[in-house]
């Protein structure tokens, strides 16, 4: 069995553009208690509280945007049969979203766990 070690520096960007959003789901909607109801004896009552579940579905236009990172990999394999790579990879780095005239950080934390086919 071999063993491979990776590691490097790599960076990524994108450009989204024409995207849309979608949300829909369903509210619970507390409301007051509508009444009280007695056991048969009177001693003790139970208060009844009523909810009502409202449905929504919201569309956004959102603006195009551009982002862009910048990040350390490592990772390692372990060979079997010659051919076959089972192994994991992490990355960790940093980088920035622009949206419309608005910058935003943001970073990359990523661990994979992967199987290969080595081609020889």
């Amino acid at each position: 069995m071999d063993v491979n070690l990776y590691g490097g520096l790599g960076t990524n960007i994108g450009w989204q553009f024409m995207n849309h959003l979608y949300v829909s789901g369903t509210e619970i909607v507390p409301e007051n208690k509508l009444g009280t109801r007695g056991a048969s004896d009177n001693t003790s009552s139970t208060d009844y509280l009523y909810e009502s579940r409202e449905h929504f579905n919201k569309y956004y236009d959102t603006s195009d945007a551009i982002n862009q990172r910048i990040f350390v990999g490592g990772g390692i394999g372990f060979v079997f049969f010659d051919r076959l790579e089972v192994g994991a990879m992490g990355r960790y780095g940093y980088g920035y979203r622009y949206f419309s005239d608005d910058f935003t950080g943001t970073n990359i934390r990523s661990l994979e766990v992967n199987m290969k086919w080595l081609l020889k």
